[in-house]
């Protein structure tokens, strides 16, 4: 709660402020604060979910499985413990809003001792607009991929490479320039990794 109201003092503790701090229009040094989850007292979420599944086997080829998922909400809206009413926050950035659309599609395959994952997430266009700005973000897709292989002779030991955000999205960027909304990107970019797991 503190984050949201630092000059209230039922929030924030502070010593009283000193002449220097009176004459840089500042307030005391802070002492304490009230860390306190926010109870929502009423959400109303409407939307669908969608999940889609194919898979096949070949002999030849290997075994294919694709899964497809999609969250769509139309409505978002709450009333809080802080008797807030933000309105419907669908479509809309943090804090406590979430884009209209989200997605995410699989595709897995594997041929005997290995597999190959292919990941992409979608997350659709959003405002950001808490603490009074008003950024738009643009849509963003990321592409995983992760390649593992089990080694029979060296008593089933597994191999894996991996790549996260393989098209280096990197930091989404609000029109005004700056990254704000972390909890939808990852603000990391492209990473790779390797792994070995020696079973005994």
């Amino acid at each position: 709660i503190a984050a949201f109201f630092p000059d209230d003092p039922r929030y924030v503790f502070r010593d009283p402020p000193t002449h220097i701090d009176r004459a840089a229009g500042l307030p005391g040094m802070v002492t304490g604060l009230l860390v306190t989850p926010i109870n929502f007292e009423k959400l109303e979420a409407e939307g669908f979910d969608a999940a889609l599944t194919w898979e096949t086997e070949t002999r030849v080829l290997g075994d294919f499985n694709v899964i497809g998922r999609a969250t769509y909400f139309s409505k978002y809206e709450f009333t809080d413990s802080l008797t807030l009413n933000p309105g419907n926050r669908a479509g809309r950035g943090d804090p406590f809003g979430l884009p209209r659309w989200r997605a995410n599609l699989e595709v897995n395959w594997s041929l005997g001792d290995q597999e190959l994952s292919l990941n992409t997430n979608y997350v659709h266009s959003f405002v950001y607009d808490a603490f009074g700005l008003n950024d738009e973000y643009a849509s963003w897709t990321t592409l995983d991929l992760v390649y593992q292989r089990v080694i029979p002779q060296w008593n089933f030991g597994r191999v894996r490479v991996g790549c996260l955000d393989c098209a280096d999205k990197g930091v989404q960027l609000a029109d005004d320039g700056f990254a704000n909304a972390f909890s939808f990107y990852n603000p990391r970019g492209r990473q790779f990794s390797v792994s070995y797991t020696q079973p005994f």
